[in-house]
């Protein structure tokens, strides 16, 4: 009787403490149960989030940890969203420096107010240049391919020009060409070389995201070497120089000559004998006082 009020082998022995009547699975031994299985003394639980803390003991944590798998998908989320970030900060960044159109708006590809200015300047000073007397050899065209290489705001980028030149006969030869470079491919819109090679031109851009961006370019050919030097300008308010413009595949003619020096024949204009024209004669007596006129026979 006594044993029984101590649980010493009952299994049905309540939550009590005191001297060690501890029951909570299905079998019990020496006054200590817990879970499937009990043991002696009076060692606590160790209470987490575990569903299994019936084997946890004390100084143990069974709380239910997460698995590792999570853990790498919440690091690989953190970076993707700094990246992000980074690229949205550098997108950015080249539109205000006018690397790049920032989304095809116009705005960014002619925000330099001072642009059309510098054409119409160039326009103007080559034509204060234009030497109609130059002893420099005068094609009457040139055509060659030249593969270029430019500053762009610190970076040296390449392009390919073909360039046209017609002479007016006159002061100098007109320009035309298509170009392919960073932007896209551009199309000479104007443009004047003088004989002694001083010249600049336009070009837009005709396709890319960059589609109606402007360059100028200013400088100086050097037709005995087949070589240029000169700076560009872009309507997006961006400039450098060109570092390298070599010339392959150079075609040119020259006008025809003839025996006076090449100078045209200056027409001269012969005079032939006509039939004789009749001459009015005045008689001072003709009847009534009226001068009555005569015609000789011819």
């Amino acid at each position: 009787m006594n044993r029984l009020l101590r649980g010493g082998s009952g299994g049905s022995g309540g939550s009590g403490g005191g001297g060690g009547g501890y029951s909570g699975g299905s079998s019990s031994y020496g006054g200590y149960s817990g879970g499937s299985s009990s043991y002696g003394g009076s060692r606590p639980f160790y209470y987490g989030s575990s569903t299994n803390n019936a084997n946890c003991y004390e100084g143990e944590d069974c709380r239910e940890k997460s698995p590792i798998w999570i853990g790498i998908v919440m690091a690989i989320g953190i970076v993707g969203f700094i990246c992000c970030i980074c690229c949205i900060i550098r997108h950015k960044k080249m539109v205000a420096e006018g690397y790049i159109a920032g989304g095809g708006d116009n705005a960014d590809i002619n925000k330099d107010e001072g642009f059309d200015t510098a054409v119409s300047e160039a326009r103007r000073n080559i034509a204060y240049k234009s030497a109609p007397n130059a002893t420099e050899v005068r094609f009457q065209t040139y055509t060659a391919t030249f593969d270029t290489e430019y500053t762009d705001r610190g970076k040296t980028l390449t392009a390919e020009l073909d360039i046209r030149l017609v002479n007016d006969g006159f002061s100098g030869y007109t320009i035309e060409g298509e170009a392919i470079d960073a932007d896209g491919t551009t199309k000479f819109k104007d443009g004047f070389v003088t004989y002694d090679g001083v010249c600049w031109w336009l070009e837009e851009t005709m396709s890319g995201q960059d589609t109606g961006l402007k360059v100028l370019s200013q400088g100086t050919f050097d037709f005995t070497k087949n070589t240029f030097t000169g700076t560009w300008r872009s309507s997006s308010k961006c400039q450098g120089q060109y570092t390298s413009f070599t010339c392959r595949n150079v075609v040119t003619t020259f006008p025809d000559t003839n025996d006076n020096g090449g100078e045209d024949d200056i027409p001269v204009v012969v005079a032939s004998a006509e039939e004789s024209i009749p001459v009015v004669y005045a008689s001072a007596y003709a009847p009534n006082g009226a001068p009555t006129p005569y015609v000789p026979e011819v």
